[in-house]
């Protein structure tokens, strides 16, 4: 999830390091960066933008956001991901400079990171959950198991015997 968000994160912001490095070499970049900042950047920014986009526009690119999920997750090369959201953008609104293209952009992949980042969330609280229920059940199956041997010995007339 955190890579996914990353990848992300380096995609919209790639024009930025690309300019200021003239590395060709991603990996570079990828651990170069500090997740837990850029990720606080990026929440910000969307925050912002949320402020100033138009609230039908945002209500439109939340219906895709799930969709593009989808897509993120089934695509192993974050390459891919700025023209996902890109083709989303384009696809429906028109009439639009590149310059707010990727803004929309921006914030559409945002607002997938922001997602991801819930999913993941409840994620680990259902493997606590799934944890507790594992223990518990061991802790039961171990109180079944002893008195399966304490009940071993009873005969079946007491058995019968019980009203």
């Amino acid at each position: 999830m955190k890579k996914a968000l990353l990848l992300i994160t380096i995609l919209l912001c790639g024009n930025l390091f690309a300019s200021n490095n003239n590395i060709n070499d991603k990996s570079i970049l990828i651990q170069e960066l500090n997740l837990a900042k850029v990720t606080q950047d990026v929440d910000a920014k969307a925050k912002s933008l949320r402020r100033l986009i138009n609230k039908k526009v945002q209500r439109t690119l939340f219906s895709f956001t799930e969709d593009l999920i989808v897509e993120l997750v089934h695509t192993s090369s974050g390459v891919y991901y700025e023209n996902m959201g890109k083709e989303v953008v384009t696809k429906n609104f028109e009439k639009l400079t590149p310059e707010q293209i990727d803004v929309l952009n921006f914030f559409l992949l945002a607002e997938a990171a922001s997602e991801l980042d819930r999913k993941n969330s409840l994620a680990e609280e259902d493997s606590l959950r799934l944890e507790l229920y594992r223990d518990r059940r061991d802790k039961l199956y171990s109180t079944l198991a002893n008195l399966m041997d304490k009940i071993s010995g009873i005969s079946d007339s007491v058995i019968e015997n019980i009203k």
